[in-house]
């Protein structure tokens, strides 16, 4: 499976961090898609390189994608087998982890906030691309699709800089009554 990295490589920063991530969680094949910045709304940019990869990932043709934002943080050196020894068969959007939405017992979702580590399968590639480009695209998202999460949640954002909201960022009141891997 293709792994794409949304990075902004002004960010050196998150670029250890990352390297650091992959290193322990033994993820050396990936590619990196540009963030993009739009100067009059950040979640416009973040939506468009979040469909950059979706593009990527449909003009060559993949039968699905892994997509990563640069701030993912895995839970556990061995989370990201662990998310992809969950994944069900059947899906649209396979999430590592959700910050906003409720999961019901079969670890599905309709309505989430997070997509900092997730899979997408090509029959969904079209709706996610129809998704509304004013909005944040996790929002745009709502409905639309098959969505699970991984139950515990394999992988969250490090807290700090948040290019959508841009300020520093602290979720661990949003992971409250939630269960990490």
């Amino acid at each position: 499976m293709k792994i794409l990295v949304i990075h902004n490589f002004d960010s050196h920063e998150r670029f250890e961090s990352l390297m650091n991530e992959f290193k322990n969680q033994n993820i050396r094949d990936f590619k990196f898609i540009d963030a993009v910045h739009d100067v009059h709304s950040a979640k416009r940019g973040i939506n468009q390189a979040h469909k950059n990869c979706i593009r990527y990932a449909k003009s060559h043709l993949l039968d699905e994608v892994c997509i990563m934002e640069d701030d993912v943080a895995f839970t556990k050196n061995d989370s990201f087998q662990y998310f992809l020894g969950k994944k069900p068969l059947d899906f649209d959007i396979y999430l590592s982890g959700i910050y906003l939405g409720d999961i019901d017992e079969d670890n599905r979702v309709k309505d989430f906030c997070g997509l900092h580590c997730y899979i997408v399968k090509s029959k969904f590639f079209d709706k996610f691309l129809s998704a509304n480009d004013d909005e944040h695209i996790d929002r745009a998202l709502a409905n639309l699709g098959d969505y699970h999460v991984c139950n515990p949640f394999a992988a969250i954002q490090y807290n700090g800089f948040s290019y959508n909201t841009k300020m520093d960022m602290n979720y661990d009141d949003l992971l409250k009554n939630r269960e990490l891997y």
